[in-house]
């Protein structure tokens, strides 16, 4: 298979290696969204299928957070001449001209976006919830949808034995949260630091600002 010519793929085997799958016009624009926490879909290529007049980015929308999905629907709105939905996965594609300075305006639209956690990831009570229900009966609930009981044998039993039982490579004790791929995880870690990094410099303008009041008063 040629560079860059490649069926869909696992995010994380695209930023792993990332030279090999997006043509160097495009990284740059993948790389901010993915510092963002934002996984891409798909975008321009090289090939005759992808040859136009613009260069595109799409980005998963099922995975966005709120305020991230937001900025997307005002965009559609405010009926940018920028972005357009894909028809199959729904997902948002960002285009702009196929030169620099349509690069640059790609890069400001990836830029403008917030950071965002991952949502992949199961939490304690999830996760004791579906411990408690292994082996038990089952039934149909009212919905139609076909449920378990809770195994009697297991109604008393505590988080520490529904972990015993998981790989917790991906676990935060201190969160309560089993990630589900290191995918996810990294993207969370990199959310914490991130917004560390904000509490800071808040911490050092609030500083500022009272040091400089106190000198004000003397």
């Amino acid at each position: 298979m040629e560079k860059y010519e490649f069926q869909p793929c696992p995010i994380e085997d695209v930023i792993e290696n990332p030279e090999l799958y997006i043509i160097p016009e495009c990284l740059e624009i993948c790389k901010i969204f993915w510092s963002k926490g934002i996984d891409t879909t798909q975008c321009s290529n090289y090939n005759k299928i992808s040859e136009g007049k613009t260069y595109w980015v799409e980005i998963d929308i099922h995975t966005l957070s709120d305020e991230n999905r937001k900025k997307v629907y005002d965009m559609y709105d405010s009926e940018s001449p920028n972005i357009n939905e894909d028809m199959i996965t729904h997902n948002p594609r960002f285009k702009a001209s196929r030169d620099e300075k349509g690069i640059e305006l790609l890069k400001e639209i990836a830029s403008s976006f917030f950071i965002q956690d991952s949502r992949d990831y199961t939490s304690d009570a999830e996760i004791l919830a579906k411990y408690k229900r292994h082996g038990g009966e089952w039934f149909i609930a009212s919905d139609g949808s076909i449920r378990s009981k809770n195994n009697p044998e297991r109604e008393n039993a505590t988080i520490e034995d529904a972990l015993a039982e998981l790989d917790l490579t991906y676990y935060i004790k201190e969160e309560g949260k089993l990630f589900n791929s290191k995918h996810a995880y990294d993207v969370h870690m990199n959310y914490i630091k991130e917004l560390n990094k904000n509490r800071l410099r808040i911490a050092k303008v609030l500083k500022l600002v009272r040091e400089k009041k106190e000198r004000e008063i003397e």
